[in-house]
């Protein structure tokens, strides 16, 4: 509620601001196709002369990210993955589950290659986070360069804020990305204790599979 009532004291801000310099126009302008011309040169000034230059400065020095990242991770980077040994497998796991050298498969002298097959997901979801986080940085950069933009940009500032109200912004959908790499990874933590614990699936480990899930 106070994001509604922030973006509507900004609004009713810009609407005076504006009502005030229309206002000087038609006081201090002679003839009526003068103030058209002024009105509309403010207009485009305000409306897209500014944002677009602000638009197209950040992509100019951010130009837009393809993804390609992601593409090199579920290409190229998994099948060398999959080449990898088992012991060298293992020590990647090792490294983002640590708690799994105290498993009961850890423990034996010879590493089961259908655990390290099966656990190879988690280690592609992992490369994968370290690449969201790559590009995540980037578009970091690039609203920061947008958001000093806000000075002299109101309607880009407006815009914003009431994307921000309605969760129809960037870090609206930043935060819902975040929230199903979680689940992901409460998955995969899930799944991967149970196989090197050897456990069987009962009644109470199904039941925190089934609550993990609909989270």
């Amino acid at each position: 509620m106070s994001g509604f009532y922030f973006v509507g004291i900004s609004v009713l801000l810009r609407l005076i601001s504006f009502f005030i310099v229309f206002y000087l126009l038609l006081k201090n302008s002679i003839t009526s196709s003068s103030v058209a011309f002024k009105m509309i040169s403010i207009w485009l000034m305000f409306c897209v002369l500014i944002p677009g230059s602000v638009h197209q400065y950040a992509s100019f020095k951010y130009p837009v990210n393809y993804m390609t990242d992601f593409l090199d991770v579920n290409r190229k980077q998994t099948y060398e993955v999959f080449d990898l040994d088992n012991l060298d497998i293992y020590n990647i796991l090792i490294e983002i589950h640590p708690h799994l050298i105290e498993t009961k498969k850890s423990q034996d002298t010879v590493l089961d290659n259908q655990v390290i097959m099966r656990s190879i997901s988690t280690i592609v979801h992992q490369m994968n986070l370290n690449a969201a986080n790559q590009i995540e940085l980037q578009n970091e950069e690039k609203n920061h360069i947008i958001r000093l933009s806000y000075y002299f940009n109101p309607v880009t500032l407006v815009q914003n804020l009431w994307n921000s109200c309605t969760s129809t912004d960037y870090n609206a959908y930043k935060n819902f990305r975040i929230k199903i790499n979680e689940a992901i990874s409460q998955r995969n933590n899930l799944i991967v204790s149970q196989l090197w614990k050897d456990s069987k699936v009962d009644k109470e480990a199904y039941m925190e599979f089934l609550k993990v899930l609909k989270n």
